[in-house]
């Protein structure tokens, strides 16, 4: 018998960036639901992101999030530009515009800006 942690949605990415075996699709309380569809976790729809120029930013990265499921790589496009993570986090170094993040498997997406 085995026991298995099934954090919360917005936890999601966190787990299995740690490398802790996930839980079957098939384990879970009666009448819970194993729904874990794909979410954009992060960045928010309407976040703003301000550069402080005093700051050296050649290090700065926006954290693009994906929840749910877990997948053997992550479809997104910036802006409509393609690019693909083979996790749920994808470091992205900013520059400033406004921007439409999508993530292939969801049925939204996500608007933010960088100043």
């Amino acid at each position: 018998m085995k026991t298995f942690l099934k954090p919360p949605e917005e936890y999601a990415a966190w787990f299995v960036s740690t490398g802790y075996e996930s839980a079957p699709s098939d384990c879970g309380r009666e009448g819970e639901t194993t729904d874990r569809s794909l979410v954009i976790l992060s960045p928010l729809d309407g976040d703003l992101f301000e550069r402080d120029t005093l700051l050296d930013l050649s290090g700065l990265k926006i954290p693009f999030m994906a929840g749910g499921n877990s997948q053997p790589f992550y479809r997104w496009k910036l802006n409509g530009h393609p690019f693909e993570s083979h996790t749920p986090t994808f470091l992205w170094e900013p520059v400033p515009g406004t921007y439409t993040l999508e993530l292939e498997g969801t049925d939204r997406s996500i608007r933010f800006r960088v100043q």
